[in-house]
């Protein structure tokens, strides 16, 4: 088994991320609660080096050697199983083409025989996934928990609670579906503003002739924030019109060039959605879309709350590839990063005072 490295205290681990692309925009520090004192005044560098580097030796590294044996004699696993599905699938395809030359004689509907396979390579697939599916989730059981608890005791993870998501229907936020899924939900409260995230998979049932199937209209991840701050009206910023186009909403338009080129703004109120939108949010807004690879993003003011869908097309807390040794620092810097931008926006809009706009 090839050794981690996990970098001692007092090593520069801004390194592991600073070679990533980032939206070069003006670093801010944020301010949490006393009881959130290891927090307190840092800006990310300053967070990820000297704040989380040694919780992450003390509470997290002592599992990652256990964690990666399984996920290596996962990966063993579902590669001998992927050889025996290709040699059958391989079989299935020929078979499959037989049948479609000579099912006019035989009296085989067509549509039959591709809703048979369109079952069957799926079970296939699910049955060489099924190894890392399990390490996945003691991954999720045993790190990511002590992760979100680094950011206080009011932090909450729970991989397979099933949030509503009633509200997000009524504002526009995600379009209708038939199934939905959920998993990684994340509770909290940063300075009154509670918090809440999750990954959700929404499909819809299409049908094709007398066959129906599922079709994927969202994945990604849910961002909830509630406001303390008094508006009346209802605000959109979105690059993603494949989650529904905003009806009876005005088009405004704003003064940065840069956000502009990757964002429009629709509201029932002009100046309150300047008020909302301003520079300093736009500024986070675009790191958040660099955050999740320049992902779709479409956000809401609506109904004292302000809610993010970031269609990022895989499961939350999924590595790039579970067959390569497990990128931890990478996939813990993505979760503070969020954190960190998420804390950001309360305080840059100030979402814990109880103005008027």
């Amino acid at each position: 088994m090839d050794e981690l490295h996990i970098p001692e205290v007092g090593y520069s681990l801004v390194s592991q991320f600073s070679k990533e692309s980032y939206v070069p925009v003006r670093s801010e520090s944020i301010n949490l609660p006393k009881k959130h004192s290891r927090l307190q005044h840092c800006d990310f560098p300053e967070l990820f080096e000297k704040q989380f580097a040694p919780y992450f030796s003390r509470h997290i590294y002592p599992y990652i050697g256990n964690l990666e044996q399984q996920r290596q004699q996962a990966a063993v696993i579902s590669g001998r199983r992927f050889k025996v599905s290709s040699a059958l699938a391989l079989f299935l395809l020929i078979f499959a083409f037989a049948t479609f030359i000579y099912c006019g004689d035989i009296g085989v509907d067509i549509g039959d025989v591709v809703q048979g396979y369109s079952i069957v390579i799926p079970a296939l697939f699910s049955w060489c996934y099924w190894p890392m599916y399990h390490y996945r989730k003691n991954l999720q059981e045993s790190i990511y928990p002590k992760v979100i608890a680094f950011f206080g005791d009011e932090f909450t993870y729970q991989p397979e609670v099933a949030p509503s998501i009633e509200s997000y229907y009524l504002s526009n936020l995600i379009p209708p579906c038939n199934v939905k899924s959920t998993e990684d939900y994340v509770k909290g409260n940063y300075k009154k503003v509670a918090i809440e995230s999750f990954g959700l998979h929404l499909t819809r049932h299409v049908t094709n002739g007398k066959h129906t199937i599922e079709e994927t209209v969202f994945r990604g991840l849910i961002i909830a924030l509630s406001l303390a701050k008094n508006f009346t009206g209802k605000t959109v910023i979105t690059n993603n019109f494949k989650l529904g186009l905003p009806h009876r909403l005005e088009h405004i338009k704003l003064e940065d060039p840069l956000f502009n080129q990757y964002y429009c703004v629709y509201g029932t109120d002009q100046i309150e959605a300047r008020c909302l939108v301003t520079p300093s949010f736009m500024q986070r807004l675009l790191q958040l879309r660099s955050l999740f690879s320049n992902a779709n993003i479409k956000c809401i003011f609506y109904d004292k709350q302000l809610s993010f869908a970031i269609e990022t097309g895989k499961s939350r807390f999924e590595s790039d590839s579970r067959f390569e040794s497990e990128k931890f620092i990478t996939d813990v810097t993505n979760i503070l990063r969020e954190m960190h931008l998420i804390f950001q926006i309360v305080d840059v809009l100030k979402l814990d005072e109880k103005t008027i706009i």
